[in-house]
């Protein structure tokens, strides 16, 4: 039976160990200047070389030329590390050794015997955080202060479960997801040395798949050699990955763009009878809109991991997106992974949630409509508008005189008039739109304001008004804003007046708004 390439290649020496130079150079000081801890914690994601740079420092410290930061790998006891059978070096599982006795027979019992062939005993501890608590209590005095021979190694992916009393008794070393680059170089080097001819798209590909893990690569390129008869191919990639490649996937991204729904559609069915995953398409397009999330905030100097006919494609798709309307895509995509882990028709899931991406006005949510009008305002619904102001912002910079009233819900008609009381269940505040303060000389944002409020018969620009209003009111009185965060903003075309609809539980507050004070501030919103 083959080796596997990732236990085949497993790197023999700190240089080797892709990614995590830091740590290489961290560990090397400290057995040169002979200042080795006694309990070490190795944490980051999985396929980064926690548990490799633990047997390399087992390794150094039992070297018969050591303790070096150099080890030779070939003397007995290198290589019965590397075997796993040195009898002074126990890697032991917590996942499946989690209780306290495991710890009291497998280590707390053994720590005080001297080492076997070596000048060291070594513990390393894979999964530590599957610990139960008591296990850890009953470690915690043995880790703090372990016979002169002992050296802990401690090695997990979620060091957020560990104890704090643990953490504060070990060094810690965060490992990093390692870059497509990085990945890229030793995959191509591991082809070199079984003589297998590669695309260098293809080993692209593999790597940004890995999510920053060698292991993961390299187990994807072992499938590849197999699928393409030798040859690590685009093709050979495609189908072992159970998806497709980049550009199909910035097709879709296109069509969503366009709000292109029966080419969605489309898509979905061929990438479908191709056998691809669903989950895996929902991270794949996660990842290309997050790219062009980032080019839409940062620009130019957006920091994108791709390459150059990758990168000038997600520019060209980013002058089709704007923030909000990708931020509302991402939510979905979001929403849409946690439903796909118990979904029983995942295709179903996937056509809902593209019909959610290409049509916000599907949805009623704020952030759907936030989304619904960028792209009205992308589309040249806005084109009146002067240059360097938004729909939004004309919106809220609008200087519309406010008459605060409160009255009963079926006198909504009569509003206007002021001096009405309070009774009923509800409270109406009026803004009479038609009655604008416009100077003689108005800047560019009072003229955008005045042409904004044109569009106050659209419900959606009308509750992006009010969001604008109470973010306003937030910022001088959060309690108030409180309290009037649910309202429902309504505008009457008839009489030109936003009507702001408060529940029955506030018409004291109603009175509150109508205090000179209180409707001082409103008129200047």
């Amino acid at each position: 039976m083959a080796e596997a390439l990732y236990r085949k290649y497993r790197p023999q020496v700190f240089s080797a160990v892709v990614g995590q130079e830091h740590i290489e150079r961290t560990l090397k000081n400290a057995i040169e200047q002979d200042k080795v801890s006694h309990a070490y914690l190795f944490c980051g994601p999985r396929g980064t070389g926690k548990t490799t740079t633990a047997r390399l420092l087992a390794k150094a410290m039992l070297c018969e030329q050591g303790p070096t930061s150099n080890p030779c790998g070939e003397c007995a006891a290198c290589v019965d590390i590397a075997n796993g059978i040195h009898p002074d070096v126990y890697e032991l599982d917590a996942a499946s050794r989690t209780g306290v006795d495991n710890v009291r027979d497998e280590i707390i019992s053994r720590v005080q015997f001297a080492p076997t062939r070596g000048g060291k005993k070594i513990y390393i501890i894979d999964e530590v955080h599957m610990l139960s608590v008591a296990a850890f209590n009953a470690l915690l005095k043995t880790l703090e202060e372990p016979p002169e021979h002992v050296l802990f190694i401690l090695c997990t992916t979620d060091p957020q479960k560990i104890p704090e009393t643990i953490l504060s008794r070990v060094q810690r070393f965060d490992f990093k997801r390692i870059t497509n680059e990085g990945i890229e170089a030793r995959l191509a080097e591991v082809c070199e040395q079984e003589h297998v001819r590669y695309d260098t798209a293809a080993l692209a590909v593999l790597a940004q798949r890995s999510g920053g893990g060698m292991r993961n690569a390299l187990t994807a390129l072992e499938q590849a050699i197999a699928c393409g008869e030798g040859k690590v191919s685009l093709e050979a990639v495609a189908q072992i990955g159970g998806v497709q490649d980049s550009c199909d996937v910035n097709e879709l991204v296109d069509a969503l763009a366009q709000n292109n729904v029966a080419q969605c559609f489309t898509w979905i069915d061929a990438y479908a009878l191709k056998g691809g995953s669903f989950s895996r398409l929902a991270l794949s397009l996660a990842s290309a809109l997050r790219d062009v999330y980032t080019v839409v905030l940062a620009g130019q100097q957006a920091p994108l991991h791709v390459d150059e006919a990758q990168k000038q494609r997600v520019f060209e798709q980013a002058q089709h997106y704007g923030a909000h309307r990708l931020v509302y895509m991402l939510d979905v995509l979001s929403d849409l992974l946690v439903q796909l882990k118990t979904a029983t028709n995942e295709r179903l899931c996937c056509e809902l949630a593209v019909v959610k991406l290409a049509r916000p006005e599907s949805e009623v949510s704020l952030d759907a409509l936030l989304a619904r009008i960028e792209r009205l305002e992308r589309a040249g619904a806005s084109a009146a508008v002067p240059a360097g102001a938004t729909l939004g912002a004309a919106a809220a910079s609008a200087a519309v005189p406010v008459a605060v009233t409160a009255v009963e819900p079926n006198a909504a008609a009569s509003c206007v008039a002021s001096g009405a009381a309070v009774s009923g269940a509800a409270a109406v505040v009026t803004v009479p739109a038609a009655e604008q303060q416009v100077s003689p000389a108005p800047t560019a944002v009072s003229q955008a304001a005045t042409q904004g409020l044109s569009g106050m018969s659209n419900p959606a620009f009308v509750q992006r008004v009010w969001s604008n209003a109470v973010k306003r009111v937030k910022q001088v009185n959060p309690a108030s804003a409180e309290k009037i965060k649910n309202a429902k903003a309504r505008y009457e075309q008839a009489s030109n007046t936003l009507f702001v609809e408060l529940s029955a539980t506030s018409a004291v507050f109603a009175s509150s708004l109508m205090k000179p004070a209180t409707a001082h501030y409103l008129e200047r919103m």
